[in-house]
């Protein structure tokens, strides 16, 4: 899936694994053969898989805002 961020990422490299948080988009453009969709990842964080620290860190931050809104 497409991953959209505001601005630069200097911390990552076309062809990393990276950990993306964020929110998913979908985007509807008018075209020749009518409307068309995508859809993309919004991201607010992008994470090189090899900073294993810091993906920990924003997995479990996201596993608590799920657990708090989903009141488990």
């Amino acid at each position: 899936m497409p991953v959209a961020l505001a601005g630069e990422c200097d911390t990552t490299h076309v062809g990393d694994n990276v950990c993306v948080v964020g929110y998913v988009r979908r985007r509807f453009f008018r075209s020749g053969a009518g409307v068309t969709s995508r859809t993309e990842v919004m991201a607010d964080q992008v994470i090189s898989m090899r900073r294993r620290a810091n993906v920990r860190k924003s997995v479990s931050r996201v596993i608590e805002h799920l657990s708090a809104d989903l009141e488990i």
